[in-house]
């Protein structure tokens, strides 16, 4: 399953232990840094938390109640540079933020999830920073760091100047519908656009080479994205849960598909996979309810752990004779899955793929036998529990050379013991049908045809 970054869960699901936290942390820091003179204490200046790290003050925190923040240079005579990842994100009654010259390092989400913000201004002196229309960009003006949460427009264009969507850009900017992308914009980093829920159109042209990890994940409206032909990679959950896209074209030049991916596009019925990927990461398309039709192509070597589990609408699936690497379980709980093809060389056991009831599975072997296996034992709800005793038996259709030995093995786990369960030869057009009940006292699920000669 998708899992939020660490902090973000520490301090938005616990915030009555935040400060108990934070002050934890330090003195862990403080005895794993004994002999040193950095002073790692919390510290108070009005609603500002503080530390001192030996000539300079970084910002850790501020009152959760406070509504303005102008954050001083100087503390004690030295200066104010730093304000720490996540340092305001608690702060959700804070409307305007001053950052003073001194500043010359954000951490990422330092503004994130302050939902009542709308203004952040950087003066003039800063040498790192600046700020447009309360947005805070880089000095340059070519990366946008964050954008305030509180604001309360319905749309926004990025200005032209921007090259970089930085970490956390629009973290939680509910209050957004639509989003325009200027050319211009090369990169997308991780968690840029994660959960704006309300966001239903988002323009990304030509000239994005990359998508960072969960940049557009957990969306609840968004139902199609056009990604331009420049795009070369798409991260780890780039995305995962967006529950209304339907379809999505992968440009050409992509390689892989990250995992988590698509992770529980619930409403993505079609997608189009370019020649040149290579790779489906884990976790890629499980839980994409809707998903009917995929085409894997024959440039791709590996599929992923869990890749398509839960994909309920699948009814065929075909692994090209390019992919020689298959992660465990891609198939479990596609209850729908009528047939499936194996390529001839793939070195895999038949039971790791936990296909489901009644599905056929075309499987060849490291020696050349083939095998449909048609789990009718099984429960179609339930594919990897047996159904009582008096159900349907087991057939095993086997293809290979005429007049060879075969032996069929079962077992309760897809971790063993394996044991005999019936020998067999092959006849003279090359195929022999195995077929009975199932050993009821074994609790037989999974089964396996080897040659032995």
């Amino acid at each position: 399953m998708f899992t939020p970054p660490l902090m973000y869960l520490l301090k938005s699901r616990f915030p009555e232990k935040q400060r108990w936290l934070h002050f934890t942390l330090q003195i862990i820091l403080i005895l794993g840094c004994c002999g040193t003179s950095v002073s790692l204490l919390a510290e108070k200046i009005g609603a500002l938390s503080y530390r001192v790290d030996v000539d300079h003050i970084v910002i850790t925190d501020c009152d959760p109640l406070t509504a303005k923040v102008v954050i001083p240079g100087v503390i004690d005579g030295k200066p104010v540079t730093t304000i720490e990842s996540n340092a305001f994100s608690e702060c959700q009654s804070l409307t305007h933020a001053t950052i003073p010259d001194s500043v010359s390092s954000i951490g990422k989400g330092a503004f994130g999830n302050c939902r009542s913000l709308r203004d952040i201004h950087v003066t003039p002196g800063n040498t790192s920073y600046r700020s447009h229309d309360g947005v805070l960009l880089s000095k340059d003006a070519g990366t946008l760091i964050a954008y305030p949460r509180g604001k309360t427009a319905s749309k926004y264009v990025i200005p032209e100047s921007i090259t970089t969507i930085g970490t956390r850009a629009f973290w939680l900017c509910h209050g957004l519908t639509q989003i325009t992308i200027l050319e211009g914009v090369v990169s997308i980093e991780e968690e840029a656009f994660s959960e704006c829920r309300r966001l239903t159109q988002i323009s990304i042209p030509e000239g994005l080479t990359s998508i960072g990890n969960w940049a557009f994940s957990i969306f609840n409206s968004l139902m199609h994205v056009s990604l331009p032909n420049s795009i070369t990679s798409i991260g780890r959950g780039a995305f995962s849960r967006c529950l209304s896209l339907d379809n999505i074209s992968i440009p050409n030049k992509v390689t892989s598909i990250g995992d988590h991916a698509f992770y529980e596009c619930q409403s993505l019925t079609h997608i189009t996979l370019p020649e040149n990927v290579t790779s489906i990461g884990d976790h890629a398309f499980k839980g994409c309810l809707s998903l009917d039709n995929i085409r894997i192509p024959n440039t791709v070597t590996y599929i992923g752990w869990d890749a398509f589990v839960q994909c309920l609408s699948l009814t065929h699936f075909t692994i090209p004779e390019s992919v020689t690497s298959l992660g465990f379980g891609p198939f479990y709980g596609c209850s729908s899955l009528e047939w499936f093809a194996l390529p001839t060389h793939l070195k895999l056991l038949v039971e790791s793929l936990l296909i489901p009831a009644n599905a056929q599975i075309l499987w060849e072997g490291e020696t050349g036998i083939q095998a449909i296996i048609r789990f009718q034992q099984l429960d179609a709800t339930d594919p990897i529990s047996p159904k009582p005793s008096g159900s349907p038996g087991v057939m095993i259709e086997v293809h290979g050379p005429a007049a060879s030995h075969i032996v069929i093995l079962s077992a309760s786990s897809i971790h063993g013991p394996w044991r005999i369960w019936k020998h067999a030869s092959i006849g003279t057009q090359g195929k022999i049908l195995v077929s009975g009940e199932p050993d009821q006292e074994m609790g037989t699920r999974f089964y396996r045809a080897v040659a032995t000669d």
